[in-house]
C-alpha cells in the first residue's frame, strides 16, 4: 500500500523515470493517474460553461448545444492527431532517440495547425450557415453566432491543446499535461463569470463571454505548453 501511495505522489509531481525499465505496475500508475484526472477536467470546460450559460435563457442554452455537437466532431479530429503523436514520440523516446522525438512534435504541430486552420476559417466565415445547417432558430442564430464564430475560430488553440498534450505524455511528463489543463481550467472558470455577467470592472459579453473564457483559457495552456517545450530538460536533451 505504500508503495502505492509512493507512486501516485511521484506521477503527481512529475517525477521522471525510466519507463524501459521500470516495473511495469509502477510504470502504468505514473502515466495512468494524470491521464485520468486530465480526462476529467476537460469535460469541466463544457460543465462550467453550461453552469454559467444556464442563467441567459433556452436560446443561449441551445446555442451552445448545437456548437457543442461540431466541438465533438473537432475533438476527434484533435484525438486521432494526439494518438497517432504521442505514440511516435514515446517511441523515439523509449529509443533514446530525442532529435526523433522533437521532429516528430514539431511536424505534429505543424499538421495541426493544417488541419485546423481551414475548420477555423469555415466557423469564422460561414457562421450562419453552420447554425442554419443544425436547423437552428432564427432566434437562437441570433443569440449563438458569436459564440459559434470564436468557439470554431479557436479550432487551432483547441487542436494545439490536445496534440500538445499527448507529445508531453509521449514524452513521458503526463503531470505537465495535467498541469496545463487545470491551468487553463482555473482561467475560465474564473472568466466565465466575469465576462458573462460583466462583474466588477469587466465588460457584459453574455453569450459571447463564455466562448473569450474558454479561449483565452486554452490559450494560455497552449502557451504553458510550448514553454515547457522549451525549458523541459526531457525535451531539450
Amino acid at each position: 500500500m505504500k508503495s502505492w501511495l509512493e507512486n501516485i505522489k511521484m506521477s503527481l509531481r512529475g517525477d521522471q523515470i525510466d519507463y524501459t525499465s521500470e516495473e511495469i505496475t509502477k510504470t502504468l500508475i505514473v502515466l495512468s493517474i494524470p491521464l485520468v484526472l486530465e480526462m476529467m477536467l476537460q469535460s469541466i470546460f463544457e460543465i462550467v460553461d453550461i453552469f454559467f450559460i444556464g442563467k441567459l435563457g433556452a436560446n443561449a442554452t441551445a446555442a451552445v448545444g448545437l456548437v457543442s455537437s461540431i466541438i465533438v466532431l473537432i475533438i476527434g479530429v484533435g484525438l486521432g492527431l494526439g494518438i497517432g503523436s504521442g505514440a511516435l514520440v514515446a517511441r523515439f523516446i523509449g529509443q533514446k532517440d530525442v532529435e526523433s522525438a522533437k521532429k516528430v512534435a514539431i511536424y505534429a504541430i505543424g499538421l495541426t495547425l493544417l488541419c485546423g486552420i481551414p475548420i477555423s476559417m469555415l466557423g469564422l466565415f460561414y457562421t450562419e450557415g453552420l447554425l442554419n445547417l443544425m436547423n437552428a432558430q432564427p432566434e437562437v442564430v441570433k443569440e449563438g453566432y458569436w459564440y459559434c464564430k470564436i468557439a470554431i475560430g479557436a479550432t487551432p488553440i483547441l487542436l494545439l491543446s490536445m496534440v500538445n498534450n499527448s507529445i508531453l505524455r509521449g514524452a513521458g511528463d503526463s503531470s505537465l499535461s495535467l498541469r496545463s489543463i487545470a491551468f487553463s481550467n482555473l482561467v475560465n472558470v474564473i472568466l466565465d463569470p466575469l465576462l458573462i455577467f460583466g462583474l466588477f470592472f469587466f465588460p457584459k459579453y453574455g453569450l459571447t463571454g463564455a466562448a473569450l473564457a474558454t479561449l483565452i483559457g486554452r490559450s494560455i495552456g497552449v502557451v504553458y505548453q510550448f514553454y515547457i517545450f522549451r525549458f523541459r530538460p526531457r525535451i531539450r536533451r
